[in-house]
């Protein structure tokens, strides 16, 4: 695969772990705090659609990053197993992954629209953009910064070569010589 910030494979991929690490880190503060915030007030929780778009973002990473550590546990321990046979494993963690991402995408815009227009920023006597105090601009943009970011990163990894597409890959010539193989 080509990295383009890191080329060496085996560092990138040090540094894809460490940064999921930290995010599961982080998640599982930000989602206690939440509930804390929530119980502090005695507010019910999971009462709009921002709440469980951002259940379905947890989740999709969650299941994201135990796929990604199977896959380390298999190429490491297993490289031949059945499972990776059968399953385009790296696909479906790539797919998981940015479905992750447009969810949390997601939850991020639908909770600054859920700011902008039930609470502070939704009066009614404001007509005008520009009649909108500061900080409900900055949300408002912090909305569009978040959504760009995440059609940049697609766009970025649709860009980037697959190597096991690519016909002099070892992967794909390998691919080439088990179906050699089992047609003989």
């Amino acid at each position: 695969s080509a990295w383009i910030l890191i080329p060496h494979k085996p560092h990138a991929k040090i540094v894809h772990v460490l940064m999921q690490i930290g995010s599961l880190i982080t998640m599982c503060y930000g989602m206690a705090a939440i509930v804390k915030y929530k119980n502090d007030r005695y507010e019910n929780a999971l009462t709009s659609a921002h709440s469980w778009i951002g259940v379905a973002a947890v989740t999709f990473f969650c299941v994201n990053f135990c796929l990604g550590a199977l896959m380390g546990i298999l190429t490491k321990f297993n490289p031949d197993s059945k499972l990776r046979s059968a399953f385009d494993l790296r696909r479906i963690h790539r797919a998981t992954g940015f479905t992750s991402m447009g969810l949390c995408a997601l939850a991020c815009v639908s909770g600054v629209m859920n700011q902008l227009t039930y609470g502070y920023c939704g009066s009614e006597d404001k007509n005008d953009y520009s009649d909108l105090p500061d900080p409900c601009r900055i949300a408002n943009g912090m909305g569009i910064a978040i959504m760009c970011s995440v059609l940049c990163a697609v766009c970025a990894s649709s860009m980037r070569e697959d190597s096991s597409l690519h016909p002099d890959s070892a992967a794909q010539q390998g691919r080439v010589a088990e179906k050699e193989l089992e047609m003989n």
